[in-house]
């Protein structure tokens, strides 16, 4: 499964409340697409890139990855829809809260407020990793 195809899922799921919640996620994606081309015609030459990051973890990297087709706050409720709707099972508040914070200790994420309201948003290298 691409990573785009995980992020199509998640938009929908998302967004499955609105009123057009596949018109929503094809505005999203050809956004998301039209910069990944974008990023592409200006990247730097292999020998003096940064290194891309790579995430071990498939829930991880597929969270990060809608992280960046949708830009905002995410919440742990918000981190468990999006992995649900993209295949993945067994993942509970604990388990999605985990991935958030993999995120932050990578460097990819920020954590803001209290323990209780926490909410995570991407990093600038969380952005373009």
């Amino acid at each position: 499964m691409s990573a785009r195809h995980v992020i199509e899922h998640a938009l929908r799921a998302y967004y499955a409340d609105s009123a057009e919640p596949n018109a929503i996620a094809r505005e999203l994606l050809a956004q998301y697409d039209a910069e990944r081309d974008e990023e592409k015609a200006t990247a730097t030459p292999a020998a003096t890139a940064t290194p891309h990051v790579f995430i071990e973890n498939a829930p991880v990297r597929a969270l990060h990855d809608a992280m960046k087709a949708r830009h905002g706050d995410w919440r742990t409720s918000d981190a468990r829809r999006v992995l649900l709707a993209a295949g993945f099972t067994g993942l509970g508040r604990n388990t999605a809260s985990s991935y958030l914070r993999a995120l932050v200790s990578l460097g990819l994420a920020t954590a803001h407020g209290p323990s209780d309201a926490r909410f995570y948003t991407l990093s600038s290298k969380g952005g373009t990793a």
